[in-house]
């Protein structure tokens, strides 16, 4: 490290354990609380994360790592994981070759300024599972053009290495990571390196990302009344999709719904309890791995500031394209759908 080396503003929570997993008994709030606003070098977030510190990109009042309390985010964030045998822990090192770029291709990503494999890699494998972090120029304080910005990270990413990437949790704004395994673990710290110009990739991410599609990056009303309302006729149709629709929660299929799943049972409990309750009980594995308590499970920790149907229902889209016809089939209507975008909203019976 030299004395120019450019700083960032990140967060980190010492609260971790040692394999990087926030600390027991203070598991609930571990999560959500002790964040330290830091301004430092990339080489000082890496040392925390060596600590087995927990690290994020963005920076929180009060300590919180929630949405209300996000400030600005002063670095990017992507991931590759390791992909495992249906209801099991075990990874499948086959088909995570096959789907992650090599350590090698890692490596040579120019715009890549650290990188680290997970405490789960098995070095030997030549593949990487871990993350990326990029580097920007200055904090990016807008909280739909930072999702926006973390896509444009992640496609350069699929772009260069011709590997998709399955989880975008580095899109969302108070993503967290823990702490690196060991040294070993470690690829490279490019400490110089500024990743991108914020005013250049903001401007890309507008153009590339955004133009897409305009809805889900433009600042919504997030009035107490807006957020709580869902109408008993949404509510009919999503318990509809709970019952019918929603494969069991395994594999990706957990990964994709779970968050917008959980965010929206919060937002109207306890309309949806039963629900989700009974749609966790269709994996014997999953209820295991959350202690057979699926209430806990649901209400642990804070509320989701951004659930919402519309959430929900592009995570039911990307499972079961389809659905909507098979409600058609079902009460020979489309659904109507309130709070959600209403560019795309269709007549139907329920409107």
């Amino acid at each position: 490290m030299t004395s120019d080396s450019p700083v960032y503003q990140f967060s980190y929570n010492t609260g971790f354990g040692a394999n990087g997993s926030p600390k027991k008994p203070k598991r609930q709030t571990a999560y959500g609380e002790g964040w330290v606003h830091a301004v430092g070098t990339l080489q000082e977030l890496i040392d925390h994360a060596l600590q087995m510190h927990g690290w994020s990109c963005s920076v929180f009042t009060e300590g919180k790592r929630k949405g209300a309390n996000w400030l600005c985010s002063g670095l990017l964030a992507c991931e590759y994981d390791a992909i495992k045998y249906p209801d099991s822990d075990a990874i499948n090192w086959e088909a995570t070759i096959a789907a992650n770029p090599s350590v090698e291709q890692v490596m040579n990503l120019p715009f890549i300024a650290a990188a680290y494999q997970s405490e789960s890699c098995d070095l030997s494998k030549g593949v990487f599972v871990g993350r990326l972090i990029a580097t920007i120029s200055e904090p990016i304080t807008d909280p739909h053009l930072v999702k926006a910005a973390s896509e444009l990270l992640h496609r350069d990413v699929e772009a260069a290495t011709s590997k998709s990437i399955g989880d975008r949790c580095g899109t969302d704004k108070v993503r967290f990571w823990g702490g690196l395994k060991s040294a070993e673990h470690l690829l490279f710290v490019r400490p110089e390196l500024v990743s991108y110009q914020t005013p250049e990739l903001l401007q890309r991410a507008k153009a590339e990302v955004v133009a897409e599609n305009p809805y889900q990056y433009q600042p919504r009303d997030n009035s107490p009344a807006e957020d709580t309302e869902v109408s008993e006729a949404t509510l009919w149709v999503i318990r509809w999709i709970f019952r019918n629709i929603l494969p069991p929660p395994d594999a990706d299929c957990y990964q994709d719904l779970v968050t917008p799943c959980k965010a929206l049972a919060r937002k109207v409990g306890p309309s949806l309890d039963e629900e989700f309750f009974n749609w966790m009980s269709q994996s014997e594995y999953r209820m295991s791995k959350i202690g057979n308590d699926p209430i806990d499970f649901l209400y642990r920790g804070d509320p989701f500031d951004n659930a919402s149907v519309g959430w929900f229902i592009r995570a039911v889209d990307k499972q079961v394209p389809d659905w909507r016809e098979l409600f058609e089939v079902e009460f020979g209507a489309y659904p109507g759908l309130d709070c959600f975008n209403p560019d795309k909203r269709q007549p139907g019976i329920v409107n």
